[in-house]
């Protein structure tokens, strides 16, 4: 549908998710866009282990929101995703769009963000609390 990412799935949906809420200046979307586009690239490219997607975007007259989520398969993946697996993308993205642009992109990426509005979700699937789903 040309919002959600198609990066492959390793099959971690369900167990550890960092999640990033973006409210944004609809005056500087583009901004945002162009650096979403350009990490999905280098993620492909760099064939970094990183499960990311934009899972919902909608628009109202507070801003631009948007919902990024990362599957991990526990704590230290994600924090491994953060560290080794990210600096990846970073370099793939460098090589791609120029030294140094990942820093200039992502400053743009933040200006393009509202003051309030954003914010960061740490999700653990917990499957002895679940309730069984029934099936029809």
């Amino acid at each position: 549908d040309g919002i959600r990412d198609s990066v492959a799935s390793r099959g971690l949906g369900d167990v550890y998710k960092s999640q990033l809420l973006y409210t944004i200046d609809p005056a500087k979307s583009d901004d945002f866009w162009t650096f979403r586009k350009r990490v999905y690239d280098a993620v492909v490219k760099s064939e970094a282990q990183i499960d990311m997607e934009v899972w919902t975007v909608g628009a109202g007259n507070r801003g631009l929101n948007v919902l990024v989520g990362f599957a991990h398969e526990n704590h230290a993946e994600m924090e491994l995703d953060g560290s080794e697996e990210w600096s990846k993308v970073v370099t793939t993205y460098n090589e791609t769009h120029g030294a140094g642009q990942f820093r200039v992109d992502n400053s743009k990426l933040k200006e393009s963000m509202a003051d309030w509005g954003n914010s960061t979700q740490l999700w653990t699937f917990l499957p002895e609390l679940s309730s069984p789903c029934a099936t029809p």
